[in-house]
């Protein structure tokens, strides 16, 4: 290796390197999603007479129309 492969690749990592401001706000906006994806998960009630089957059974029936 010589100091131009070096250099080529320092360049490359400092291209490919995220700053640690732009880290720490994809880490709170991956952390903010999930808190309100687990909220809609506990505010999403199912019927108890719920069945997905009989749901797919009518989808089935529509597509065979």
């Amino acid at each position: 290796m010589d100091i131009a492969d070096l250099e080529r690749f320092m360049s490359i990592v400092d291209k490919r390197i995220i700053p640690d401001a732009e880290q720490k706000l994809n880490i709170v906006e991956i952390d903010e999603k999930s808190k309100y994806f687990q909220f809609r998960q506990t505010e999403f009630n199912v019927p108890d007479n719920f069945s997905i089957e009989s749901v797919i059974e009518k989808v089935e029936l529509l597509e065979d129309k």
